[in-house]
């Protein structure tokens, strides 16, 4: 059966078919205009085409529909208008401008954790107001997710959404997305912890593992092995081994190791207990902030001003060991960029990065320089771990840390 729609076509005198976005197995979606507004708009129909039963996709659509008009959120597709058209159900929702999440990712070859944090945050938020109106989303993955050029996330697609007991299991639900899905979900089991279990995945897709996004590894199967629960993500060691995690470390390790649980019951049944775990967490950042990152302190750092780091410095570093020095580096803005310079130190400075190390100096280790003046500098990226003082032998050894954030 053909897919009743095509471009140039007027639905119900308001909304304009201007092209075919996609097609999948249950729906196809065109780029629309709304009259009414001359807004962009989604128009979503069945996909006729497809193998399946026709009643069966009209099913799907108005189960959609049903709960799109019922929910209201920022960073939850809006809904427009639904209806029929020459016999057949549609769905209008807003046009997002903007990028699926997954290919923002990739593009950006992984976010900084502090960036990873904040739309995570942000989608758990969705998830806790969905939970509370009693519907489960069950394909919760980064396809499913645009990023606005506000860098804000927004859930696009509800055809697999379901209003359900949290942990009952659910006649018909059986949903497989790839690596992403939850193991029980391909066995017909749909809770709460089936969107927690996505949702910790989705966070874990935007990190970086070593030279690309997670998300990769993710689709590739890298990073899954077989339970008896079914295909889940690999949590036998820490997950912040594999991806760059920062100064997030302890407590995304924590939230892996208790959401990516291959039995659902053993995961948190909430968002209120993932919610605890991340209280951990340091604060997402200011757009456009800067911080330095020592232990539990941050120091927020401004253009036009110098930070000396050191024993004696405007911000003191003091290491049980005097490892590093009185004056030992200073961070510096030039250019529309941040830098750090070595100061001449004794021990050097190294710069930690997921791609490798970066040395700014190896230090004044043999007494030669007197020290004062500037000995060496890098370019700062997000993210970078500052180490002041490092050995000689393994320069991974460094008497303290510093977080670079942004």
């Amino acid at each position: 059966m053909p897919i009743k729609i095509q471009t140039g076509d007027v639905i119900n005198n308001r909304f304009r078919v201007d092209g075919l976005i996609k097609c999948g197995g249950m729906g196809c979606a065109f780029l629309g205009t709304d009259i009414f507004n001359n807004n962009k708009v989604v128009i979503k129909v069945p996909n006729y085409t497809s193998s399946n039963d026709p009643k069966f996709l009209e099913d799907k659509l108005e189960i959609e529909a049903d709960v799109l008009s019922k929910v209201s959120h920022p960073n939850i597709v809006r809904f427009v208008a639904r209806g029929r058209y020459m016999g057949m159900p549609y769905l209008v929702v807003e046009y997002i401008y903007g990028e699926r999440l997954d290919d923002y990712v990739k593009r950006m070859g992984g976010l900084q954790p502090d960036k990873a944090y904040s739309i995570a945050m942000t989608l758990l938020d969705v998830l806790e107001y969905l939970h509370h109106l009693n519907i489960i989303y069950r394909d919760f993955t980064p396809d499913n997710i645009m990023i606005r050029a506000s860098s804000e996330p927004v859930i696009i697609d509800f055809g697999t959404a379901k209003s359900g007991m949290s942990g009952i299991p659910l006649k018909g639900t059986i949903v497989r997305h790839g690596h992403f899905s939850a193991p029980e979900l391909n066995n017909g089991i749909a809770s709460y912890s089936s969107d927690i279990y996505m949702w910790a995945v989705v966070l874990l897709s935007m990190l970086r593992c070593g030279n690309e996004a997670c998300v990769n590894r993710i689709e590739r199967g890298d990073l899954i092995i077989t339970t008896s629960y079914g295909f889940s993500i690999n949590t036998r060691k820490p997950l912040c081994t594999i991806a760059y995690c920062g100064n997030y470390g302890n407590v995304f390790d924590k939230v892996f190791s208790s959401c990516l649980e291959a039995d659902y019951r053993k995961r948190p049944q909430s968002v209120a207990e993932v919610k605890a775990i991340l209280m951990g967490a340091p604060p997402p950042l200011a757009p456009g902030a800067v911080y330095l990152t020592i232990g539990n302190n941050s120091i927020s750092l401004k253009p036009g001003e110098s930070y000396i780091l050191g024993r004696e410095g405007n911000i003191k570093v003091v290491d049980p060991g005097n490892y590093v020095s009185r004056r030992h580096a200073m961070i510096t803005y030039r250019g529309g960029h941040w830098f750090i310079q070595d100061l001449c130190s004794t021990n050097g400075t190294i710069i930690n990065r997921p791609s490798g190390s970066v040395i700014v100096y190896n230090g004044n280790r043999s007494g030669i320089r007197s020290g004062g003046g500037v000995c060496g500098e890098a370019k700062l990226e997000c993210g970078d771990i500052i180490g002041l003082a490092f050995s000689e032998r393994d320069p991974s050894i460094q008497a303290v840390q510093v977080i670079f954030r942004c």
